[in-house]
This record gives C-alpha cells, structure tokens and sequence, in this order.
C-alpha cells in the first residue's frame, strides 16, 4: 500500500480511508439526528392539528343539529320586533324602527340595554333559521357605563 502526504502527515491509504469513513458515518448520524428531530416536531404539528380538527368538527355537527332544530318565523318581520318587545321587555327602550326598501329587513335602535335585555333580544332573533342579524353595532351607553346601545338590521331569509 502506498502513503500519502496528508498536511505533513503521513497517512497510510488504509487509515485515510477509515478516517474519511468515520468523518462521513458522524456526518451521516448529525444529520439523521437533525431530520429525525424535524420528523418529531412535524408529527407532533399534524397530531395537535388534527386534535383541533375532530374539534372543530364535533362543534360544527352540535351546531347544524340546533340550526336544525330551530323554528321557522313565519309572517311579516315586524312581527318580530312585537315578539321581542313582549319577551325581552324592551319597548321604551326602542328608540327607532324602519324597514329597508325591500321589506324583508328592520333596523332597530335600542338605547339603555343591560346585558340580560340585549341577550334576550339576540336569543328572540337567534331562535328562528330564517332570521338573520345582517348588521349589529354594541356601544357603551353615554349615560351609564353599565348599559349599552344596540343598531341591529335583521333579516328575513327565504
């Protein structure tokens, strides 16, 4: 076997052999630890991802269940702003109610809600599948930081 002249080294041809091996075997294992490490890190990613999903997907079907299982409003929709003054007890703080163009839609001003009359008020819209809050504006009452002022434009849907 011949020698090499390795920076001032002399090297066997065996030996350089067996160190550019074992350079290349630690190369090799560095970079299967760094993939491998990688390859957890993404598993962990799409198992946390698909946890999310199954989720997501279990409060979809809770929610198309209870859409399924709300009533359909029938008659005109100033129909409804009589419902939610009879249930929410609300009418003096009805300030303003107009219909748009095409009738199928009211625009309700409300002033001096506490929380249980506004949630009550978005309840009695919420009840009906073919009623649909099309715009809501909540703002902080000028008179009371307890009370609030509510613009709804509600909609009836076919």
């Amino acid at each position: 076997m011949g020698r090499f002249d390795f920076r001032g080294l002399r090297v066997k041809e065996s030996e350089a052999l067996l160190f550019t091996v074992v350079i290349a075997l630690f190369v090799s294992a560095l970079v299967f630890t760094v993939l491998n490490s990688r390859i957890r890190q993404t598993k962990s990613r799409i198992d946390t991802l698909r946890k999310k999903y199954r989720k997501a997907l279990t409060l979809y079907e809770k929610i198309k269940k209870q859409e399924n299982k709300r009533a359909v409003f029938r008659g005109n929709i100033l129909l409804l702003v009589q419902n939610l003054q009879k249930n929410a007890n609300i009418k003096r703080k009805i300030v303003a109610v107009s219909t748009t163009t095409d009738g199928n839609a009211i625009v309700l001003k409300l002033r001096h809600l506490n929380l249980s009359e506004l949630l009550t008020v978005l309840k009695g819209v919420e009840q009906y599948k073919n009623v649909k809050v099309k715009h809501l504006v909540l703002r902080k009452s000028f008179t009371s930081n307890k009370l609030l002022d509510l613009d709804l434009t509600v909609a009836k849907t076919e």
